[in-house]
């Protein structure tokens, strides 16, 4: 379980079991001078854009920007190329195959955009209705699974590739579906930002998702993140919490977490957690963005970088560097020296 009603006294420290790391409480003034330990380097290049950053995401070469209400970017990894759609409000994006992406909208449409070097900034080949308003998608194998807010999560199946998928299961018993990803084969995971925390649900049987356990998370359960192995869960006002499953997922117990380095503003509170191979990219806000090593001991604070005004979202390219959200209207590219990305494992609903 995250701590209860009472703040850590320690900033901006990573907490494993009963051992503690870090320092005292960083002034703004200190946190201004924190660019680089070796990971990050002081370069820096920023593509403005024409609204806020809300999600960041990497596909085909581009990388996508999502702006809500304000619609979409597109930008290109190499020439920073800026193509903007203002009639696709889009929340997050999730890469997909053959030069496709697809958009969660917050007019409540789903859309799979064909990503093109020619034109305007893609175009449109699949969309479709549903229920809430999606902020976030997951696919394993020919199954997708789909944040919708009040709505819950909903499960959809892909039968053709140029058609759009079909609605087969619903788990409506969220207070407020947020994220969702995919852990292993028929283990889905979902943020529940307003009641229950984190949570697993049993979806071998799509037609008929079942809950499966949960971990209360003192506030909100803003995101969750797995690479198939490692599961993180983000509590704006805890910070970021490493978590091992109970036996068939029936809870969570607490094993590492990671506190924001200034807890008593939200502005300073994360949102959102990244594993890009050996590194966690953790985007804090007004902090800017924080990195960490994944080692055997755990998580060892490698950089920060301070370039980002108000970091809300970040993606490891291909390249080893890092976009990140600026939710005041930016897309920032940061170099990560030699760290290349680990290709996220992916798995067959025949697993």
């Amino acid at each position: 379980m995250m701590p209860s009603d009472r703040k850590p006294r320690q900033q901006g420290h990573i907490r494993w079991r009963k051992r503690r790391w870090g320092g005292q409480r960083q002034s703004l003034a200190l946190m201004a001078g924190l660019v680089s330990t070796g990971v990050l380097s002081a370069e820096a290049v920023r593509v403005e854009l024409p609204s806020p950053v809300l999600r960041v995401e990497e596909a085909h070469g581009e990388i996508i920007a999502g702006m809500g209400v304000h619609g979409v970017a597109f930008v290109d990894s190499v020439s920073n190329r800026v193509a903007v759609r203002k009639d696709w409000p889009t929340v997050s994006a999730e890469k997909r195959p053959e030069n496709r992406v697809m958009l969660c909208g917050r007019d409540g449409r789903m859309r799979i955009v064909e990503i093109t070097k020619e034109g305007p900034a893609g175009t449109t080949t699949i969309e479709w209705d549903v229920e809430g308003l999606p902020s976030d998608s997951s696919t394993h194998g020919n199954l997708t699974a789909l944040a919708c807010g009040g709505a819950g999560v909903s499960l959809w199946e892909w039968r053709e590739a140029d058609q759009p998928p079909h609605l087969i299961g619903r788990y409506p018993f969220t207070g407020y579906a947020k994220q969702v990803d995919f852990h292993t084969n028929g283990i889905l995971l979902v943020a529940d930002s307003h009641e229950l925390g984190l949570v697993a649900l049993d979806v071998s049987d799509p037609y008929r998702p079942r809950r499966l356990g949960f971990m209360r998370m003192r506030g909100y359960c803003d995101s969750v993140e797995s690479d198939g192995t490692t599961i993180l869960a983000v509590n704006r006002y805890g910070g970021v919490v490493k978590v091992e499953p109970e036996p068939g997922f029936s809870g969570f117990r607490q094993h590492e977490w990671i506190t924001p380095l200034v807890d008593e503003a939200a502005e300073y509170r994360p949102g959102t957690a990244r594993l890009a191979g050996s590194l966690l990219l953790l985007p804090e806000m007004a902090s800017g963005l924080r990195v960490f090593q994944i080692t055997d001991d755990g998580f060892q604070r490698a950089g920060i970088h301070n370039q980002p005004k108000i970091a809300l979202d970040a993606v490891m390219l291909p390249d080893g560097r890092v976009a990140v959200a600026d939710f005041t209207g930016a897309i920032v590219l940061l170099e990560l020296g030699e760290h290349k990305l680990r290709a996220k494992p992916t798995f067959s609903r025949d697993e």
